[in-house]
């Protein structure tokens, strides 16, 4: 530029001095200029160190766990980046490939006292990760290989040697060698696969698959596991025959397992249902048994695995699903729910069975009592009555049979006997009928209960006459009630 400052002349070069480490350089005219690069190394006694390359910073992350300290917290599929600090007090080290490693802690105390023997390679993804508990994986967060510095402690009597960071598909790193007296630093990108069902695990650093001198830690990390459901029955996959008028008892049946201890399991519940109605129904004595923790019970647990069964009490008017009925394109289920300590859950269905079909009847009058008749008399248009209950989950019709009435000397024949669906007057009732011996339908049709507390009754009405030469003792048969399809 001249004094005014504007433009001169301009010019460029190029020197094959300069590196991709950066740098500051200038020319100009009829010279070959000078180059400068720029390094920044700690200030020591002895001649320092020095590393090509970028910064190593945090990049906005943060730990997982404290250095040395056990990851607590690792999850089934997500992905664990896992750094360890290499030192070389001995030998020059020479293109070292660093390779990650995982075993159980299994009863070990800590992992620094895990057996050697039961380490095995961390496989990769692209290899295939086979019956593996943990695998490579890719991350954004870094590509494999990639030069990383120092983020980890080591004694400031060692200089240090930039390490690699490892990713799918490696699961060691790139050549590297470490000078005596110096550390490195080494990470790798990897998950904990759905074969590691034991609750922690230690992972370490090989040399291309070879111990290395000495572990002063190991990494240690606890597996959160959700719990799981197996083997989950409904009425032991039988088909669920009602007790007439009362309730029964069927239990959802599973084995619970939690590969951080049975204890660990903290809540069941479970609901059974008509396919119709879904597990999230309101509860209904017809349709739906919403089954609390409190009635869900466990047995037979060790290690991490317990036998659950949790209980209802099925109402007899609970709607059949079995050939012929209402909902026989419905089945019934059961859906068991569980949840850990830690929050994590699991759900299960059972397989489909039938409730079948229940015809109940309660005569809830046992007794027909004509009263004293003399002989050659009738009960005119007083009616003993008999009420009948549906006790069952259908609706149904009514079938009547009797017999003779027994004296000590004398018989009523059955047939003496009229019936109705109303009062009337034994002599001129035009819609009775003849009680006989053999069961014959009655005009009554009682409806499916929907609610224990309404019970679905009706009532039939009777009278008789007594033929002359009947004795005066008392006289007694049996009618016969039979519930049958409306």
């Amino acid at each position: 530029y001249n004094a005014a400052g504007a433009t001169l002349a301009t010019v460029s070069t190029s020197d094959s001095t300069y590196t991709t480490a950066g740098g500051l350089g200038f020319s100009y005219w009829f010279q070959h200029g000078g180059w400068d690069f720029y390094t920044a190394r700690p200030y020591v006694a002895s001649t320092p160190t020095y590393v090509f390359g970028s910064e190593q910073v945090a990049g906005g992350a943060t730990w997982a766990a404290a250095e040395d300290t056990l990851l607590s917290g690792a999850t089934i599929g997500s992905n664990i980046r896992l750094r360890f600090s290499i030192q070389n007090t001995g030998a020059p080290l020479s293109s070292k490939h660093f390779r990650l490693q995982v075993a159980p802690l299994g009863s070990s105390l800590s992992c620094e006292s895990v057996s050697h023997g039961t380490y095995s390679d961390v496989p990769t993804t692209s290899s295939g990760c086979g019956s593996a508990v943990a695998c490579m994986k890719t991350t954004a967060q870094y590509s494999d290989q990639v030069s990383i510095g120092d983020l980890l402690t080591f004694p400031s009597s060692l200089g240090f040697v930039a390490g690699y960071a490892s990713e799918d598909p490696s699961n060691q790193t790139s050549g590297l060698s470490v000078s005596s007296n110096a550390a490195t630093e080494v990470e790798y990108n990897f998950q904990f696969t759905n074969n590691a069902t034991n609750n922690a695990y230690c992972l370490r650093v090989s040399d291309s698959g070879s111990d290395i001198d000495n572990y002063q830690h190991v990494a240690k990390a606890v597996v959160l596991h959700a719990p799981l459901i197996t083997d989950l029955s409904l009425n032991s996959d039988g088909d669920i025959a009602l007790t007439e008028g009362a309730t029964t008892t069927i239990y959802a049946s599973s084995t619970v397992t939690d590969y951080n201890g049975y204890a660990d399991i903290t809540n069941a519940s479970s609901s059974i249902f008509r396919s119709g109605v879904g597990a999230m129904c309101t509860p209904n004595d017809n349709t739906c048994y919403q089954v609390s923790s409190s009635s869900c019970a466990y047995s037979n647990c060790s290690g991490s695995s317990c036998t659950l069964r949790c209980r209802a009490d099925i109402q007899y008017i609970a709607d059949p699903t079995d050939a012929g009925s209402t909902y026989d394109a419905q089945n019934w289920f059961a859906r068991l729910f569980l949840q850990d300590s830690t929050g994590l859950t699991a759900l299960a269905t059972s397989s489909a069975v039938d409730v079948l079909t229940l015809r109940g009847l309660e005569v809830a009058t046992p007794a027909i009592d004509f009263g004293s008749l003399a002989a050659g008399s009738d009960t005119g248009s007083v009616n003993a009555a008999t009420t009948l209950r549906n006790t069952g989950n259908t609706p149904i019709g009514i079938q009547v049979a009797g017999t003779d009435l027994a004296g000590t000397s004398s018989t009523i024949p059955v047939g003496e006997q009229k019936y109705a669906t109303t009062t009337f007057a034994y002599g001129s009732c035009s819609v009775c009928q003849f009680l006989t011996g053999s069961a014959t339908n009655v005009d009554v049709a009682l409806a499916k209960p929907t609610a224990t507390t309404t019970p679905v009754v009706d009532d039939i009405y009777w009278g008789i006459a007594v033929p002359n030469g009947t004795d005066t003792s008392t006289h007694q048969g049996t009618n016969t009630f039979i519930a049958t399809s409306p």
